[in-house]
């Protein structure tokens, strides 16, 4: 009894490793249009969280410029 082993096949002259190729690009395409696509459309919740902010820093702005002027006037009649 002897151990016999498949003829050596060249493998480039296959379609497998044009495959695999074609699979890995396919992978990495999908990867750059999925972070493209994050780019371009911001999650709603996000943008909503900074809106919900912008909106609290400009009534914190507005106080503070109000209690800043009410100050000076009251500086300018003490004078």
């Amino acid at each position: 009894m002897s151990m016999r082993s498949k003829d050596n096949v060249n493998t480039y002259t296959t379609a497998e490793p044009a495959n695999a190729y074609h699979n890995r690009i396919e992978f990495c395409l999908n990867i750059y249009s999925g972070a493209i696509r994050a780019m371009r459309f911001p999650d709603a919740t996000e943008d909503e969280a900074n809106t919900e902010a912008r909106r609290k820093r400009l009534k914190e702005e507005q106080e503070l410029a109000k209690t800043l002027e009410e100050d000076e006037e009251d500086l300018e009649e003490d004078f």
